[in-house]
């Protein structure tokens, strides 16, 4: 019996010993993570995108709300090498009348000083177009980009929105132009 105890208290320090070396490693790994250039970027190994989840915009023009809830970026978006900045962006059309809304169609500046006109790529699920009577939708906005994505602070986001009459002529035309930060 005392064979017994002792095994199990020396099974039981192994593993006490075993979990305070993981602990100590995992908050030396919390501290370089935390000491890093872009606190807000989480990324794993198997993850090519910088995730940047506290950047945030919203807007409420005339009941069709939009808000931006996140960036990522990536130097490998696609495994080919291609540089991307995405930004996901929702919008709900409170009221009873029909807006245009076009970010695909919009430009994203960079920090670096590249300018770039439209989105990547056009899917069905994107927020382009018109947006009906209470309507809400949440879709990525893509651009590829020529810089390194690890060297831009900042991103400038600009895009339209409206009303149209019967004719088709832009009425109460809106400009969005969102500037957000990246790096702190």
């Amino acid at each position: 019996m005392k064979k017994v105890l002792g095994i199990g208290i020396i099974l039981l320090l192994m593993l006490v010993g075993c979990s305070n070396d993981d602990t100590q490693a995992s908050n030396e790994s919390s501290e370089k993570e935390t000491g890093s250039d872009k606190e807000q970027q989480s990324k794993t190994n198997d993850d090519p995108y910088n995730h940047f989840d506290d950047v945030s915009w919203e807007d409420d023009h005339r009941g069709l709300k939009s808000e931006i809830t996140k960036v990522v970026t990536s130097n490998d978006a696609d495994g080919n090498g291609n540089h991307l900045v995405g930004i996901k962006l929702k919008v709900d059309n409170t009221t009873d009348e029909e807006f245009s809304y076009r970010p695909a169609y919009g430009t994203l500046v960079l920090s670096t000083g590249e300018q770039v006109k439209m989105a990547a790529d056009y899917e069905p699920t994107e927020i382009n177009g018109y947006i009906h009577e209470g309507v809400e939708m949440e879709s990525n906005i893509n651009f590829l980009v020529e810089s390194d994505v690890d060297e831009i602070d900042w991103i400038k986001f600009i895009w339209d929105a409206g009303q149209t009459d019967d004719n088709g002529v832009h009425e109460d035309k809106k400009e969005y132009q969102v500037k957000l930060e990246l790096n702190d």
